[in-house]
């Protein structure tokens, strides 16, 4: 598919959760095998950008982020930036049941009932922070990472990563309707398990789970992503290339962005399992 006619990417959400171990474990989400994109993989728990993440009323619940600095990091408009924090608070909500703010007007014991109702599109997250009192905790999310999926696919996205840790006491578990099986992995362990064949990864999420794996960089990822000085923009460029299929990332001398470089970033599908080239 050309990119004149490639269907634009949605804007779109996702938080990679951290447990507080060493090294950390990291909250995945196998997607409804049914599922119309990316069916049976795992995933961080995300989803799309909605008009009314952006509503004036939650954005004035997010608390411990400057909407004009999380806008200049997003190369975003400071409102488009935070209803993207609102769409990865709300996304983790309803898909992993972990809340990453405070409802200062409802008792723990009753938030899986307000996830229940979400889900069943009986109520408005706004209508929930209204009830609840929600302060969310946008100082909890540190940006780090945009994908956007390549033209060739038929479904797409451009898609924000934020890191956060899982709130103390705060578990989750899949929604058993667009996610039907979840597990607290490290990293490394995930990768391990993806390269056996037994552990499905989308190839974002393969690619950042290699960059958050012990040994990749020293420190605490969270910090790390909130000193970086940028996000660099990835689309992957999709190509059969012996035999194989091929995602060039920027970089690579079959990038579109960098053709004619004599790079080599790339990440190759061979029997169902992402590895570098």
């Amino acid at each position: 598919m050309s990119g004149e006619d490639a269907a634009p990417p949605r804007p779109a959400a996702t938080v990679v959760l951290l447990d507080g171990e060493s090294p950390p474990r990291i909250l995945l989400l196998q997607r409804h095998r049914k599922s119309g994109f990316m069916a049976r993989a795992h995933v961080f728990p995300g989803g799309r950008v909605d008009p009314e993440d952006a509503a004036p009323a939650l954005l004035r619940r997010v608390a411990g982020v400057e909407a004009a600095a999380l806008g200049a990091s997003m190369a975003l408009e400071p409102t488009e930036a935070m209803a993207h924090l609102v769409a990865a608070v709300r996304e983790t909500f309803e898909e992993a049941g972990i809340l990453l703010g405070r409802a200062a007007a409802e008792p723990a014991s009753s938030l899986e009932r307000w996830r229940e109702r979400l889900n069943a599109r009986e109520v408005a997250f706004a209508e929930m922070a209204e009830a609840c009192d929600l302060q969310i905790d946008g100082g909890a999310l540190s940006y780090f990472a945009h994908w956007v999926t390549p033209p060739i696919e038929p479904r797409r996205f451009d898609t924000r990563f934020f890191l956060a840790r899982a709130p103390r006491g705060q578990r989750g578990a899949h929604d058993g309707r667009e996610t039907t099986a979840s597990v607290w992995l490290d990293a490394r362990r995930a990768l391990e398990e993806h390269a056996a064949g037994r552990f499905p990864l989308a190839p974002p999420t393969w690619r950042i789970l290699g960059d958050l794996a012990p040994g990749a960089d020293a420190g605490d990822p969270i910090r790390r992503a909130a000193e970086a000085a940028s996000v660099q923009r990835i689309m992957p460029h999709a190509v059969q290339e012996e035999g194989a299929f091929v995602l060039a990332l920027p970089g690579d001398a079959l990038h579109p962005e960098t053709a004619g470089s004599a790079g080599r970033s790339r990440i190759v599908l061979r029997d169902g399992r992402w590895s570098e080239d």
